[in-house]
């Protein structure tokens, strides 16, 4: 007997709460209509930007700026790999790290000259050569990416590095603030 009397309750009180809600959502809408711009108040000036993230569509000529943008960033890195102290190593050792990535990428892929002095070794060891095994260890382990340890930087060097990399793409590119806000959200 007390189930079905709880029950009623629920439902009414479940009703309420969704009147109670369509009422609010009614006043702000009512709100929003009959507002009227008063045009002797004078707005702040905004921080940043007001932002229409509709406002900008990818083209040919964005992608070609964007590209722009990249090559700008792989300079920056190159740059901060050269400044001494733990930034410069830090992405000294990110750049070493990416090119025997790219390396290996290659070789996987039975290209370029790793993968020719693979064939070499192989010729070698087939024809009874020992002394190969040394050569194909050394090889394998100067395609190995992560024998180079990336040192550990700093949050906040991390954060400066990455702000001057985000700034100087987005100068190459050619972009506002906005679009680039807009091109990093999508």
């Amino acid at each position: 007997m007390l189930r079905p009397v709880s029950l009623g309750l629920l439902i009414l009180a479940a009703v309420s709460a969704a009147n109670a809600q369509v009422g609010g959502i009614v006043k702000k809408a009512t709100g929003q209509v009959t507002k009227k711009t008063d045009s002797t108040q004078t707005a702040a000036p905004a921080a940043k930007p007001k932002c229409d993230p509709s406002s900008m569509v990818i083209s040919n000529d964005v992608v070609d700026r964007y590209l722009q943008a990249l090559n700008a960033q792989s300079a920056a890195v190159q740059t901060l790999a050269k400044q001494p102290g733990a930034t410069g190593a830090y992405y000294s050792a990110v750049l070493q790290r990416q090119a025997i990535q790219k390396r290996k990428d290659e070789f996987d892929q039975q290209q370029g000259p790793d993968w020719a002095k693979h064939q070499a070794i192989q010729k070698r060891l087939m024809a009874g050569d020992t002394t190969a095994i040394r050569d194909q260890v050394a090889l394998s382990q100067s395609l190995d990416p992560y024998s180079v340890q990336i040192p550990q930087l700093d949050w906040q060097s991390q954060q400066n590095a990455s702000a001057a990399m985000d700034s100087t793409m987005r100068t190459a590119g050619g972009f506002s603030p906005c679009d680039w806000q807009d091109l990093g959200e999508r």
